[in-house]
């Protein structure tokens, strides 16, 4: 028996392939169907009916421009993809296909919800991954990509991995280190817009409405920030533990 190949080759840089997401094929091709099929129908029924000069050119026209719009619709979401390697990561869209190294994404922004139709009776997990990296690119991943969840979580761990020391080394130095645009942790303090709340005043945090909320010893809300603008929320999760941990352990 013949080892199984793997579905992409090695990159030279970023080393072995370890996942394929390419985009869900499907959803354009269930879309193309159920827009060209009615307007295939109709234009049966009505000008290829006619007896008129204009019934055939106008039918087949109608068709051929329709499979044309359709086609360049499926073929615009269809070659899509993202490749984790061990050390990287590359994104295709179309003709563009871009390499990125994990320690390169300066911030990741992960967003879940949990859609509900017909009374709770359909239910459906959306996901929103942004990475930003230190030259400034953008890549916004969505559920267009096949186990989007599975994706999300392997990027976050190998881009955590990578930029968890980065953050702890700016913390150690007095640096401020930002987690969205309006959240500055500082070896001394948390800052959410021009609020500031020193550690040793520093009672936890709680998560609810989507909201990250901040609290002081004594219970009372100090600030809040909607989860969606914040950005390497797992590290900041962890910090805010270890920095209550240190706390209750006085060594604050």
């Amino acid at each position: 028996m013949t080892p199984e190949q793997p579905i992409v080759a090695a990159d030279p840089m970023l080393g072995g392939a370890l996942a394929h997401h390419p985009s869900n094929r499907l959803k354009p091709l269930l879309t193309a169907a159920l827009i060209g099929a009615p307007i295939t129908v109709t234009l049966m029924l009505t000008a290829a009916q006619s007896e008129a000069w204009w019934g055939m050119p106008v039918t087949v026209g109608g068709v051929a421009l329709t499979a044309l719009a359709l086609a360049w619709y499926v073929l615009h979401w269809w070659n899509r993809e993202v490749v984790l390697y061990q050390r990287g990561f590359s994104f295709r869209e179309g003709s563009r296909l871009i390499y990125f190294g994990y320690d390169e994404v300066k911030w990741v922004g992960l967003q879940a919800q949990r859609l509900a139709y017909f009374g709770g009776l359909l239910r459906r997990d959306v996901y929103r991954i942004e990475l930003v990296t230190y030259a400034g690119d953008r890549v916004i991943l969505t559920n267009l990509y096949r186990r989007i969840a599975e994706l999300a979580a392997r990027l976050n761990e190998q881009i955590e991995v990578r930029l968890r020391p980065e953050i702890d080394r700016r913390l150690a130095a007095g640096e401020q280190v930002a987690f969205g645009e309006a959240l500055w942790l500082t070896s001394g303090e948390l800052r959410v817009d021009d609020e500031r709340l020193s550690w040793q005043d520093f009672g936890g945090y709680r998560v609810g409405g989507g909201r990250l909320i901040f609290l002081r010893q004594d219970g009372s809300v100090f600030q809040e920030t909607p989860l969606p603008l914040l950005y390497n929320v797992t590290i900041l999760i962890d910090l805010l533990l270890r920095r209550r941990q240190a706390i209750e352990k006085g060594d604050a």
